[in-house]
Formats: C-alpha cells, sequence, structure tokens
C-alpha cells in the first residue's frame, strides 16, 4: 500500500501558488485554506458538487482552498 499522504508538503506549496495566482487574477476574491474553521462542511459541500471524498484517504487525498467573494453593501 503506498501513503497517499507522503507528497502533502509539495501539495501544500503547490496549492499556496494556485492560490496567489488566483488571488493576483481576482482580486475581489477572498481566498481560505481552512474553510472548516469558518463553519463550512467541506465534505457536504463537495459532495454537492459531485467530488465525494474517501475517509479516511487510501488512494487520493484533496487539499482544500474555497474562494468567495466579499459582500458590497
Amino acid at each position: 500500500m503506498v501513503c497517499c499522504l507522503y507528497w502533502q508538503g509539495k501539495a501544500r506549496v503547490n496549492l499556496k501558488t494556485k492560490i496567489q495566482e488566483f488571488e493576483e487574477a481576482h482580486p475581489e476574491y477572498v481566498v481560505t485554506r481552512c474553510p472548516e474553521a469558518m463553519g463550512l462542511d467541506v465534505t457536504k459541500t463537495l459532495k454537492d458538487v459531485g467530488i465525494v471524498l474517501e475517509w479516511p484517504p487510501k488512494n487520493i487525498t484533496y487539499q482544500i482552498a474555497f474562494a468567495a467573494c466579499l459582500k458590497k453593501e
């Protein structure tokens, strides 16, 4: 069995780079890498869009970030 968690350090760096590129292209968005801390049910949200997470991860491990526009008043 291969440990799918071994590459997490590289995955975090790649995700951080992608987030920075996204934020530069879309300054009206705010991105979080810890959506659970904001009350978002990540598992349900991803399932609602067709991404089913494996718990515990055995074959696929995801690094998750969410982006949202700030509400303008």
